[in-house]
């Protein structure tokens, strides 16, 4: 394998926000609303505006990661995404997609194409992937999503997976390759235990697979690898031997001591950065901690919107491990004509400014 090559997006220093299409007032349905948005983005002196999947869901407010389709789009934008990106590449915005690195038992994925995934004879999955027991959850999470049978996709040279990632590419500018952990290994689940506890690690051939991906779709790939949870030497040499940065999360201690990473206030699975602060009696404010966020090493920070308007724990998108009350939260329908807009913006600017982000 040549010498890995690093994706010219990923050589400059910016700044973005984490705002899903359905979190916008109008649910993501409007294409002027989504262009008022990135307006504000690009006025904002911010350069990324990154999204949570796309893809048809199953019922309103349902996880975004448990989309129906690998290869669709939801109801968003009424059919008018082009239109969106080329706005957005316009106003020097760019997008960052989410890909799903499992899919759902009821997903056109699995009806369509059952011999990719580990079924029993009757269709019912033999083992479901999760994660095991931490900090989030000590029963571990139990995604109920079927593992992939990984020799069937060898056989096909990773057809479907080069495809999925094809089309996340003409949707977006980069991707970020949700639990990267699992192209290594995952953690299987006994399709009838209750909890995730009686899982274990299995291997993944995700070398192979990125190869099969660059051979197709060429190099470098601008892909961010979600690589949070328990690292390994092994997955850091995956990571980095397809020179993809990886992510550092800010609520969860620590700075990221290299420049080719992703620094976040906190994630989609995160409290709101003003409850978070609030209940660890923290010393600082969200735009202190914002700036340290801003001012670390990391070539691109990136805060959920939540955090930029110092929302508090009503505002959280979800909480991991429960499946009620989660993926509710939306911009208020105001802020994209109210004159907080402008005075949000302008103190991004100052902010981006100040850490050399502008």
């Amino acid at each position: 394998m040549s010498p890995p090559q690093v994706h010219p997006f990923f050589n400059e220093r910016s700044a973005g926000v984490l705002l899903h299409l359905s979190s916008l007032p109008d649910g993501g349905r409007g294409l002027d609303t989504a262009k008022r948005f990135a307006d504000w983005v690009a006025s904002a002196g911010l350069r990324w505006w990154q999204m949570l999947p796309v893809g048809p869901l199953p019922k309103p407010n349902h996880s975004p990661y448990s989309s129906l389709s690998s290869f669709r789009l939801g109801n968003y934008l009424d059919g008018e995404w082009d239109s969106l990106h080329t706005h957005c590449a316009e106003r020097g915005v760019r997008l960052l997609g989410d890909l799903p690195i499992f899919v759902p038992m009821e997903s056109e994925d699995v009806q369509e194409r059952p011999d990719l995934f580990r079924l029993n004879s009757d269709g019912t999955p033999e083992v479901i992937t999760g994660v095991p027991p931490d900090n989030f959850s000590p029963t571990g999470q139990r995604w109920d999503h079927p593992h992939y049978k990984w020799s069937a996709h060898q056989a096909e040279d990773f057809d479907w997976w080069v495809r999925r990632f094809e089309f996340h590419l003409e949707l977006f500018d980069a991707i970020r390759v949700d639990h990267f952990i699992g192209f290594h290994h995952a953690w299987e689940i006994p399709a009838g235990s209750e909890t995730a506890k009686a899982g274990e690690w299995g291997l993944a051939p995700g070398r192979k697979l990125l190869e099969a991906v660059i051979a197709k779709l060429g190099s470098p790939l601008p892909l961010i690898a979600e690589d949070l949870g328990h690292i390994t030497p092994e997955i850091e040499n995956l990571r980095d031997d397809f020179a993809l940065p990886g992510m550092h999360i800010f609520q969860n201690g620590g700075k990221p001591h290299k420049e080719y990473t992703v620094s976040y206030s906190g994630t989609h699975d995160n409290d709101t950065l003003a409850s978070w602060l609030e209940k660890t009696k923290a010393s600082e404010n969200c735009w202190q901690f914002l700036h340290r966020v801003f001012s670390s090493k990391s070539f691109l920070a990136i805060a959920p919107m939540q955090d930029y308007l110092e929302l508090g724990t009503e505002a959280r998108m979800n909480v991991p491990g429960t499946t009620t009350g989660n993926w509710n939260w939306k911009l208020d329908s105001n802020f994209l004509t109210g004159i907080h807009q402008e005075e949000l913006a302008a103190r991004l600017r100052s902010l981006s400014e100040e850490t050399a982000r502008a």
